[in-house]
């Protein structure tokens, strides 16, 4: 006997020969659903893909509240900085505040309480990339590209042009292209990918330049506080668990060990090494 398959995209044809007789013995399809959106077309998106970014949106708006939040509590325990209006209009006008021009003042200039306090929870929402993930993850954020309909400017054009402009911080260096209307050029300064190194970096030059003018205030215990543990904290990767690993083939009573752990990868290149016709 025969077996004949027909594989499509959301089903499956069949059909049993009499090898000797050629007739059919019997057939049938199996039908089922797609296993990706846009079949044939030139972008096939996964159907988990779009519930997987929703999540990892829904992850990302919980942990920038969580640090804003975070940042907040420390703050009131703080009393020169303990300054968090409950006046919804004077709330509306720390929110007002442009934390950019304030960036570029912290940079010669004393701030005040709450204008530093501004200038932290911006940090605090945007903090750049802390990684570049793969080598192709790398270079679309170094080289920029497209994203729904809108250009990125990549890491590497953003760098190269805040160097030529000279500034000291990413921060003045983005309030320098800020689109003022009648003053210059409209130009966005959110449309870019960006490192945390260089977050990280104002914060600690801005700090050093504000200390001068609040020593008692800006302790290094409160530095490390701020930025280690709240506005560029970055979590550890969770362990995998033992009750997610599967088992060995070879030893069934010993687990598997993980896919980037150096032996496994020793093993797999000796095993396309052998796997080599002449």
């Amino acid at each position: 006997m025969i077996l004949g398959l027909d594989l499509g995209s959301n089903s499956v044809g069949w059909a049993l020969i009499n090898e000797n007789t050629q007739e059919i013995i019997d057939m049938g399809v199996r039908i089922f659903q797609q296993g990706v959106e846009n079949y044939g077309q030139t972008k096939e998106v996964s159907r988990s893909a779009v519930r997987r970014e929703a999540r990892g949106q829904r992850r990302l708006k919980f942990r920038r509240r969580r640090r804003k939040l975070s940042l907040m509590n420390t703050l009131k325990n703080i009393p020169a900085l303990n300054f968090w209006p409950e006046d919804p209009e004077a709330y509306e006008r720390f929110r007002n505040l442009n934390p950019y021009q304030l960036r570029t003042k912290g940079i010669s200039e004393k701030l005040e309480p709450q204008e530093l306090a501004r200038i932290w929870l911006q940090m605090a929402h945007r903090r750049g990339y802390r990684s570049v993930g793969n080598d192709s993850e790398a270079k679309g954020l170094y080289a920029g590209g497209d994203l729904n309909g809108v250009h990125i400017m990549g890491i590497s054009s953003t760098e190269a042009e805040w160097e030529k402009s000279g500034l000291p911080t990413i921060g003045a260096y983005l309030a320098s292209i800020q689109h003022i209307p009648g003053q210059n050029e409209y130009s966005r300064i959110r449309a870019r990918y960006t490192l945390r190194k260089w977050f990280k970096d104002e914060f600690n030059y801005l700090w050093e330049v504000q200390k001068q003018y609040y020593p008692e205030i800006l302790t290094d215990e409160l530095q490390i506080r701020l930025r280690d543990e709240i506005i560029f904290y970055q979590r550890p990767l969770k362990p995998v668990s033992d009750d997610v690993k599967g088992k060995c083939e070879v030893f069934p009573e010993e687990l598997r060990e993980s896919a980037g752990h150096p032996a496994v990868q020793y093993f797999n290149l000796l095993t396309v090494l052998n796997n080599f016709k002449y």
